[in-house]
């Protein structure tokens, strides 16, 4: 095999299926998983492959096809893909719940579980989920600390919000995002005080962030203290580039 050649029948895939020249296409992203050097190109050109089967409205019979084949891990990832691109979340979820059955600690499979969770509305399920990432995939906590907070914030469990985005905050104490994450939260639930303390914090960490500055006008506000929700949107006129993203400050 020569260095580099699933990229070019990636490539050469990509070319054809611009050119709608779907059959040849596919044959091509064949070659190409022969020689996939690992799981993420495979990923990449099954998403591809679906894509075609939409152009050429076969999908439902592809559907049909992988579902006969013998249950794999492979296989369940494969439908729940193809499920999804139909805008059938039911089965897509049944087939990644089949999957994460097989492979319970799959990073791709649970996120994927976990944003269809929280986008059905199913919070517990999302945030349990995000919460087995944590463990599973530490490098991306932070991430999901942020979701499990914004979940838990949707259902107004304000306790269980803070403790997470307080996590947000220990595993990334340089960015502010955690900050203004807690913010939310303490806006609220009425805390001004406490909202305004960690939209500061965010602030020192990002001085030039109008957008951290004008939601701590905001707050200021909400708090009664007027003179300095005035004072932060003269910091955001004098930071912002020209007139048109200066002016919404004077409003």
């Amino acid at each position: 095999m020569a260095p580099g050649e699933y990229r070019y029948r990636e490539a050469l895939a990509r070319r054809l299926m611009e050119n709608k020249e779907y059959d040849a296409a596919l044959s091509e992203y064949g070659q190409a998983l022969k020689l996939a050097p690992n799981e993420y190109f495979v990923e990449r050109v099954n998403d591809q492959r679906i894509e075609i089967f939409r152009h050429q409205r076969v999908l439902p019979e592809q559907i049909e096809k992988a579902a006969s084949a013998p249950k794999t891990f492979d296989r369940e990832k494969l439908l729940a893909k193809m499920y999804l691109k139909l805008g059938n979340t039911t089965n897509a979820m049944g087939s990644l719940i089949q999957a994460k059955t097989l492979k319970p600690n799959d990073v791709s499979v649970n996120r994927q579980l976990a944003a269809l969770y929280a986008k059905q509305g199913l919070r517990e399920e999302a945030v349990a989920t995000y919460e087995h990432l944590v463990k599973t995939d530490a490098g991306n906590a932070r991430e999901y600390y942020s979701k499990i907070a914004r979940l838990q914030l949707q259902a107004r469990n304000f306790d269980a919000a803070i403790r997470s985005a307080k996590q947000v905050i220990v595993l990334s104490p340089r960015n502010p995002e955690g900050h203004q994450l807690l913010a939310s939260i303490e806006r609220q639930q009425e805390n001004y005080a406490e909202s305004i303390n960690s939209l500061k914090r965010a602030v020192r960490l990002r001085a030039d962030g109008t957008e951290l500055r004008a939601e701590l006008a905001e707050v200021y506000s909400l708090a009664g203290e007027y003179r300095l929700a005035i004072d932060q949107c003269w910091q955001c006129w004098d930071l912002s580039g020209d007139l048109n993203d200066k002016l919404p400050f004077v409003d």
